[in-house]
């Protein structure tokens, strides 16, 4: 079964070398060590292996011994990267924490940049990457997953030390072409045929099988196939043997030998390459703040290596995707980057707590007896714990300065239990619940859910004291006994500015207690250390509000620790309500807890006063409960393991839902010479092209009227026209005026304009009609102001205007510049145009915005359907293109479709030709009826190796064919 190797900046270990056995090797309790630890086990009950730091700098001579001892203490098998002081110094403060670490949580003031530091990163993602591949030699399916910010280019490092030379040699062994730009569409495993039976003798090919396989061709629109001894006992979907053994050095390419079966490339590539996953703890930040790190480049194609990329939020994958166009200029779809013949998917994992550990720390005599001298001491009074390493990005110094401005507040004096306070109270109550929703900057965060429950609460507090029971009730909660409990861990001391933020947060928490503490009250108890999780479980079950509020976090796993521990069947748990920062990721989750902005002081002090009253204990139990039970139910539902479930599960199986293409050096052939007999006119049935004109059937030019139609080209179309089993579609973004102009003569010939919305043919009695009725075009005057602006400041650019498509063109720009200010233009119009019935493409020196009803995919849909609907369906279909505009009509053609990319560049079409020059004569091969002999033709790849079908395999042993 294959393992999981974790990979993180540090082992869920520290060594102490300066102490004795057992304290010389110290395990990490709670945080995300124990979380990861837990999400690991708990997949399928896999081996797992750990590679990362064990904390500490260890002389050479001694690091096996402490290698054996760390695995001594762990259940999870450790392998250490012993990292020198230097490389703790460069990559580990410097690069990592002072640089990458302030630009991902948007903190640029803070970051610092050397050239030492980034050699040093690269350095150690170097050592990283080579111990993975001594680790993952023998198990090529192990399931690699590395966490966080640490090694963002040691995917990009596997795939080239790798996975690149493995596919290289593995494809030559078995005699594959390779195509390295191409992405094939996914492949349908069921769809693999059996080549012999039972009893080992081959069957005579279908039929239409038989029909469709060309001399010197491969049958099944071009699938080509790897072939693999049968394994005894193994079926059809079970894993293949480790790389070396996955193809028989004996196979033979032309003749398929006896008990073969067929694999194709894809598979092959699925169970040679490493599975790769990224997950991202921390935030992800927009290009313009990303951009601030030199190496942002570097880092954006190094996670692009993985074949899937975790993230907190949808924010932070959105973020990702705009930093992939403006650094890369890839094209990324919603959930998957598309680049240099590698798919790699991105997914949102909101990070799950270690709920079982929690659990299994609340069941301890330690917890139990933590929870009893807590619930005595703290009685009476209200609890406010809050949790943070000490870092400038959890907003420490804006919490407190929100501490006081509450405390301020609570010095009014005392409550008394009368009506006329009461009412004034329970008013103040509604004030500051209409204040704090009206001030908010969540963005809806808030959900109805909160409100509901607090204008209950403060509905009970009406009924209670205003309606004559309050002979039964207690006195209202006196803001001014609260205790707020800060538990700051120190963290990365030897960076100046963590040194910095511990020194003010000091300096704030004394004058807040020298002002506001009486003798027998002080409001802040201070825990500048980390705590065990006996104990700060303990804390989570007293406290009655949880105060969270990072001025930005990828997740915050403390607000979903606080949460799983309110389990009401313990004794002397208490309800507790959340107070989150917006920014934190955790606000997406937990509907339920207050949401506030952390800059804003006074809102996140309403908050607190808020948060307070909705556990107050003489209101109603249920009511007390109802937010915390709702929250805790979703903790426990999504905690740890179900996030690595998830994630990993996506990893392992590819084509079970979402799918993952493997990377690189992707299986594409080129379009071969005797493809052409399959359009002559001697072979029964209709053939369809669909032709996309500029880049395709003609070169490109200075100018777009420059680029007419050659005369050999309107030969061509002067044969096609003459033949009544052909129908030929141009389908080009050109004008109505030009094609007319050029085409129009030729009265068999269909003519599709601007992508799709004009059509001209033999059932338009040869008259210009609008191909889609009905559309919304009202979102063009809204990106012409943009596009002129582009225009104005990259020369040599200029606008064409379309009746349902606005195209800006910087072919005549420089070329550097122009593919610039092209991705410059593409984000700003995936931002304004987000929801709007038009999609942007980029093609061949272009960015185009076009209606969602026009699309060249349509064009070749909707001609197909009438086609079988009038005179049954094509025999055959060629359907070529040359850039992004053309890859909706590969997608929408059917499997046994000839699909073509002309010119170099990603696609989904099956075949390719190099350039419009190759095009043409293969057309007019078509246009002849006739094939030149492979001789006259030298670097035709029908010269090249080919695979044989069953038929063709029959032909060459002079064995008798079924039905000839």
């Amino acid at each position: 079964m294959p393992r999981i190797i974790l990979v993180s900046n540090r082992l869920p270990v520290t060594l102490r070398p300066d102490r004795q056995s057992p304290g010389d090797v110290e395990p990490c309790s709670g945080g995300l060590a124990a979380a990861l630890a837990a999400a690991a086990q708990g997949y399928g009950d896999r081996e797992v292996v750990w590679i990362g730091w064990p904390g500490c700098v260890v002389e050479e001579a001694a690091q096996e011994r402490w290698s054996a001892r760390m695995n001594e203490v762990s259940p999870i098998r450790l392998i250490p990267v012993w990292l020198s002081q230097s490389d703790v110094d460069d990559f580990y403060t410097g690069f990592a924490n002072s640089s990458l670490w302030p630009v991902l949580h948007w903190m640029t003031p803070y970051a610092r940049f050397k050239r030492s530091w980034a050699e040093a990163y690269r350095r150690v993602n170097e050592q990283v990457a080579d111990a993975i591949l001594d680790e993952a030699k023998a198990m090529p399916q192990d399931l690699i997953w590395i966490q966080d910010f640490h090694f963002f280019l040691v995917p990009q490092i596997l795939r080239k030390k790798r996975d690149n030379k493995v596919m290289r040699r593995e494809l030559q062994k078995v005699g594959l072409i390779q195509r390295p730009e191409h992405l094939p569409p996914p492949l349908d495993d069921t769809t693999v045929d059996e080549f012999h039976d039972a009893s080992g003798t081959a069957p005579a090919p279908e039929p239409e099988l038989a029909m469709k396989t060309p001399p010197g061709g491969y049958a099944g629109g071009g699938d080509l196939r790897v072939f693999q001894n049968p394994i005894e006992g193994e079926s059809e979907e079970s894993e293949l043997s480790p790389l070396d053994h996955e193809v028989p050095a004996d196979i033979v390419i032309g003749k398929r030998q006896s008990g073969r079966r067929p694999r194709s490339a894809s598979m092959l590539e699925l169970h040679s390459k490493l599975k790769i996953a990224v997950f991202l703890h921390c935030p992800f930040p927009t290009y313009e703040v990303l951009c601030v790190l030199p190496q942002c480049l570097d880092v954006v194609e190094g996670v692009l290596g993985a074949d899937l990329v975790g993230f907190q939020t949808y924010n932070y994958l959105r973020h990702f995707r705009s930093c992939v166009t403006r650094l890369c200029g890839f094209m990324p779809e919603i959930d998957h980057v598309d680049h240099r013949g590698q798919r790699t998917k991105l997914g949102v994992y909101p990070m799950g707590a270690n709920v079982q550990g929690i659990e299994a720390a609340m069941q301890t005599e330690k917890f139990a007896s933590h929870l009893t001298e807590y619930t005595e001491q703290l009685e009476g009074r209200s609890v406010v714990l809050n949790v943070e390493r000490l870092d400038y990005s959890k907003g420490v110094p804006q919490t407190l300065a929100a501490i006081e401005h509450y405390l301020e507040d609570a010095k009014a004096p005392e409550y008394q239990a009368d009506k006329e306070v009461v009412g004034q109270r329970v008013e103040n109550l509604q004030k500051r619940f209409e204040r704090l929703d009206s001030c908010r900057a969540n963005r809806g965060l808030t959900t109805s859910n909160l409100r509901r429950v607090g204008q209950n609460m403060a509905n009970m507090l009406s009924r209670t004291f205003l309606d004559g029971e309050m002979q039964s009730t207690p006195a209202l909660l006196d803001h001014s006994k609260t205790v707020f409990v800060f538990i700051t861990v120190p963290s990365r001391r030897d960076v100046d500015e963590y040194k910095t933020i511990e020194e003010e947060v000091n300096r704030k928490i004394s004058e807040i207690n020298g002002r506001f503490s009486t003798l027998s009250h002080q409001p802040i108890v201070y825990i500048n250390r980390s705590v065990p999780l006996e104990e700060l479980a303990a804390l989570f079950a007293r406290a009655d509000c949880c105060l969270v509020t990072p001025l930005i976090d990828g997740m915050n796993l403390v607000s979903k620790e606080f949460i799983a521990a309110k389990n009401p069947a313990v004794e002397n748990v208490v309800p507790g309500t959340v107070i989150l920062s917006e920014l934190a990721g955790a606000a997406q989750e937990l509907f339920d807890a207050i949401v506030v902005n952390p800059y804003d002081e006074e809102a996140v002090a309403d908050a607190i006063s808020i948060g307070l009253e909705l556990t107050r204990r003489h209101l109603d139990q249920d009511l007390r409960w109802e937010a915390t039970e709702r929250m805790r139910q979703a903790v426990i539902e999504n905690d740890a393991v179900a996030w690595a479930r998830k994630l990993l599960s996506d990893l392992e199986n590819p084509s079970k839902g979402s799918q993952i293409a493997r990377t690189e050096s992707m299986l594409m052939q080129p379009l071969e010479d005797c493809t052409a007999l399959r359009f002559s006119e001697s072979c029964p049935g209709t053939k369809g092209l669909f032709l996309d004109y500029d880049g395709t059937l003609r070169e490109f030019e200075k100018t777009p009227e420059a680029a007419t139609p050659s005369e050999e080209t309107l030969k061509i179309f002067e044969s096609f026209d003459k033949r009544q089993d052909l129908k030929v579609f141009i389908v080009s973004g050109r004008p109505r005026e030009f094609l007319e102009q050029h085409f129009g003569q030729f009265a068999s010939l269909t003519l599709i304009a601007e992508h799709g919305f004009f059509k001209r043919g033999p059932d338009t009695a040869s008259k210009w009609v609008p191909f889609t009725q009905y559309m919304i075009l009202d979102w063009m005057e809204k990106i012409r102001p943009v596009m002129e602006m582009f225009t104005r400041c990259t020369p040599g650019s200029h606008i064409e205007e379309k009746t349902s498509a606005m195209v800006w063109h910087y072919r005549d720009s420089d070329e550097e510049y122009g593919q610039f200010k092209a991705k410059e233009l593409m984000h700003q119009l995936a931002v304004m145009l987000n929801n709007l019935p038009c999609q942007i493409s980029q093609g061949q020196k272009i960015v185009e915005v076009a209606s969602l009803t026009v699309k060249k995919g349509i064009v070749v849909s909707k001609a197909i359907r009438e086609q079988e609907i009038v005179c049954g369906r094509f025999s055959e279909l060629l359907i070529c293109g040359d850039d992004r505009t053309d890859e909706s009509m590969f997608l929408e053609a059917p499997q046994t479709a000839w699909t073509v990319k002309v010119g170099p560049g990603e696609t989904a079409a099956r075949h390719r030709l190099s350039s419009p020059a190759d095009l043409r004569r293969f057309l007019a091969q078509v246009a002849q009826q006739s094939t030149p002999a492979a001789a006259n033709y030298p670097n035709s790849p029908a010269n090249h190796t080919r695979f044989f079908s069953a038929r063709e395999e029959k032909q060459s042993l002079g064995e008798e064919i079924d039905g000839d």
